[in-house]
């Protein structure tokens, strides 16, 4: 019972571990897809090449210039892959 009760603390503690990598790396990923959009629509203003358009390649509506909040689970699927 013992050594079951060790492994048990062992994989949770694995689990753990992988949770808070897990949370680092989304919001380091958001912090990467929101500068990525930012950058877009700064692009598409000074006409650069874009157009209103191409938002819709990434998910957005071709006038929206607001960024999603990326702040949720569901939200981070409001941008396709």
């Amino acid at each position: 019972f013992r050594e079951e009760l060790s492994d048990r603390d062992g994989v949770v503690g694995h689990q753990t571990e992988a949770t808070a990598t897990a949370k680092r790396k989304k919001a380091e990923l958001r912090l990467y897809v929101r500068h990525f959009l930012k950058a877009l629509n700064l692009a598409i203003e000074r006409g650069n090449g874009f157009l209103p358009g191409d938002r819709g390649y990434y998910g957005l509506d071709a006038n929206q210039e607001a960024l999603p909040k990326l702040t949720r689970e569901a939200d981070d699927h409001a941008i396709r892959e």
